[in-house]
């Protein structure tokens, strides 16, 4: 008898995809991000860069989008081109 979160993944796919990711995963705690907000959180995440580079603030953006100044700074980082920083 396999463990029931196998037998899970082998209802949706089948028993080799389901050892598959047995030997894959097994032993580790897997995030899985919620599908449907990924495309919106890209979305969200460039209109945050968009209104950086515009000028917008940190803390300014952080009360717009609902998300701390630490995760504005982040967010923006990672869509700049890696070259030169804006001051904050």
């Amino acid at each position: 008898m396999i463990p029931e979160i196998y037998q899970e993944i082998e209802a949706v796919t089948d028993r080799e995809t389901a050892r598959k990711i047995a030997e894959l995963f097994q032993g580790c705690q897997v995030y899985f991000p919620m599908w449907n907000k990924m495309d919106s959180s890209r979305k969200r995440d460039a209109a945050i860069y968009r209104d950086r580079m515009s000028g917008m603030g940190v803390m300014e953006l952080a009360l717009k989008y609902g998300l701390t100044e630490r995760r504005i700074r982040m967010l923006v980082d990672e869509k700049r081109p890696k070259q030169g920083r804006l001051p904050i």
